[in-house]
């Protein structure tokens, strides 16, 4: 069944899952730097290891920083990692990307996502995709794209295609934007503006952690 939350804003408590799985899981995550982790952090503590650390599920990474659904970045686009996700057979993936998309047309962006979701969904019948928005950083929320728009009402339709993908699909939604927009943000984030920091990392883990979790423990 389809559902749509929305992160609060880190300086908020984190919501609290109803339920969590009784059997271990094994969890794949898909995106960018802001999933992979960059610059001097801890990469054992990064949010989906801290996440799945916390409810006992096993941690499957297939992110890559400056990629996306059509942002290539140094190595490829999340659809050419399909054959190594369909290999590991994760019981759930939750695709994070569309940050590096931005620079690029949203029925680009929206051809390349519902063909990886449906992709996914053909080769994993059995698999729970988890879809999140991307991630606004904090450097982007007054930025521009060269053609003059503002990267905040780019992300705000490229949240509102993808969500409207996850309807269609019957896929969970989160909405992870609020995560970055708030006063003391710089304690979250490394000096370039865009990355978490390990303060960062914890903060993402302790907001989106329940809401995967209850958004796991619906289909399992």
């Amino acid at each position: 069944m389809a559902a749509s939350v929305t992160a609060q804003p880190v300086s908020s408590p984190a919501p609290v899952a109803r339920t969590v799985p009784e059997r271990s899981l094994s969890v794949a995550f898909v995106g960018d730097s802001i999933t992979e982790g960059f610059g001097f952090i801890d990469y054992d503590r990064i949010w989906p290891a801290r996440v799945c650390a916390q409810y006992g599920w096993e941690f499957q990474q297939f992110s890559s920083g400056g990629t996306g659904y059509v942002a290539v970045g140094e190595t490829d686009i999340f659809a050419s990692r399909i054959p190594a996700i369909v290999a590991a057979r994760p019981d759930v993936v939750v695709l994070a990307g569309g940050t590096n998309d931005v620079w690029y047309s949203q029925s680009r962006l929206q051809a390349a996502a519902a063909g990886m979701i449906a992709t996914l969904r053909s080769e994993l019948p059995e698999t729970q995709i988890i879809l999140l928005s991307g991630f606004l950083q904090p450097k982007y929320v007054h930025g521009n794209r060269p053609d003059g728009r503002e990267l905040a009402d780019v992300m705000q339709e490229q949240t509102d295609m993808l969500h409207a993908l996850a309807v269609q699909h019957e896929l969970h939604f989160i909405d992870t934007r609020p995560l970055f927009q708030v006063p003391e943000v710089g304690r979250y984030v490394l000096n370039d503006g865009i990355h978490p920091n390990n303060t960062g990392h914890a903060r993402i883990a302790e907001q989106l952690g329940p809401l995967i979790a209850e958004a796991i423990a619906e289909e399992h």
